[in-house]
């Protein structure tokens, strides 16, 4: 389990409360690889317990809600393969830049 400074302890139930299981484990797989994933490398590591699908549609839903930034994309066998950070967990060097500050 994530630990944060300056978050209630038990915010993993709450979370699990108001999300669903797959953005929850997403999140932490990401969080904890500090690696770009895909969607793929992610069904493998959750041992395929949810379809490919529903983690790709999880992983837009967290790009486009800022939780995640899709760093690359790839052709693989013909089919695009695309790569996902946590976005806020990124030395400071490679932040996004604010428009007109």
């Amino acid at each position: 389990m994530l630990e944060f400074s300056g978050v209630p302890p038990h915010w993993r139930q709450f979370m699990a409360a108001v999300l669903p299981p797959a953005k929850i484990a997403i999140f932490e797989a990401l969080w904890e690889s500090k690696k770009p994933l895909s969607p793929s490398d992610l069904r493998r590591r959750f041992e395929k317990t949810w379809s490919l699908g529903l983690i790709s549609y999880h992983c837009i839903q967290l790009e486009k809600e800022g939780v995640l930034e899709l760093v690359e994309t790839v052709t693989v066998k013909g089919a695009l393969k695309n790569l996902y950070v946590v976005a806020f967990d990124r030395p400071s060097s490679q932040a996004p830049r604010s428009e007109g500050v």
